[in-house]
């Protein structure tokens, strides 16, 4: 089940610049809502005031790159520094720029269990105190990992954090990768338990919704049927449940969407349900 190519090379390319655009959007976002504008123009100016026109016989030597941004370019090391500096320290680019989220978005061929295992060293002390034996590492600089219990994977949907939305995914790619079909349903139907949380809390993320739900959608949760969800319906969840988080803040998303099922036949789609709900509490709703 989990080696199954969902893909074709057109989609496979599309899902790549989908990710480049989450990313630079990203970027584009947090230096927008910490300067207070989104001008592209504005933006440049300030992080290139040396482009800006001296007079108006002088036009600007504007280059486009905060748009450029939103089309799916990486900001450079400079354009990370110059943000930082004129906000004085509060936009930091870099963060978004290089949160393992992005490579987690790419095709699961491409990660190895080790790629995998430093997402979690990286990630912050309420997380790493679910995931490892000690939140610091040992004399030899390494990290001792615990063995995975469905405690622990509740544990992290109640963090509602954007880190702790990452160590899902992490913890899915890696069950993956062993072919654990039941930790795969379960930390991937997580996720998209708390992602309206995690888009309410970031809006730089917020900013990116659409590509990336169909990010998560291509990498992680189409490698299940889920009786009768779909891509679209799977978005208006979310926003719903977003829409219903920016009223109240403790309000829950009903993930009992239909069957989860794998390719492997209809008393797995069942073991794995049942497995599903019982996990996260509650019962398998009917057909």
């Amino acid at each position: 089940m989990a080696t199954v190519d969902l893909m074709s090379s057109a989609e496979h390319a599309e899902h790549r610049r989908r990710i480049k655009r989450c990313r630079g959007t990203a970027c584009f976002a947090e230096l927008a809502l910490v300067m207070g504008t989104h001008s592209t123009n504005r933006l440049e100016s300030l992080l290139y005031p040396e482009r800006a026109a001296s007079s108006k016989q002088v036009p600007a030597l504007r280059t486009g790159i905060c748009r450029q941004w939103r089309s799916g370019k990486v900001p450079s090391d400079d354009s990370v520094a110059r943000a930082l500096q004129c906000s004085g320290g509060n936009a930091n680019l870099g963060y978004w720029r290089d949160l393992p989220l992005w490579d987690l978005l790419r095709e699961p061929s491409e990660l190895t269990a080790q790629q995998l295992h430093n997402v979690f060293v990286h990630l912050g002390p309420e997380v790493r105190q679910i995931l490892f034996v000690m939140t610091m590492p040992d004399d030899h600089g390494e990290f001792a990992r615990i063995d995975l219990h469905d405690g622990d994977i509740a544990s992290l949907r109640a963090l509602g954090t954007l880190d702790a939305f990452i160590a899902l995914l992490a913890l899915a790619r890696i069950a993956h990768l062993v072919r654990n079909d039941q930790h795969l349903a379960v930390l991937t139907s997580s996720a998209f338990a708390i992602l309206a949380n995690i888009l309410a809390k970031c809006r730089q993320l917020e900013a990116c919704a659409d590509d990336l739900f169909l990010c998560l959608t291509a990498s992680f949760w189409s490698y299940f049927y889920l009786g009768n969800f779909q891509p679209y319906r799977g978005q208006e969840l979310i926003q719903a449940h977003l829409v219903a988080l920016r009223n109240d803040p403790s309000a829950s998303c009903d993930v009992r969407i239909g069957y989860l099922g794998v390719e492997k036949g209809r008393s797995t789609v069942s073991r794995l349900a049942n497995y599903f709900y019982s996990v996260l509490g509650g019962s398998a709703p009917g057909r």
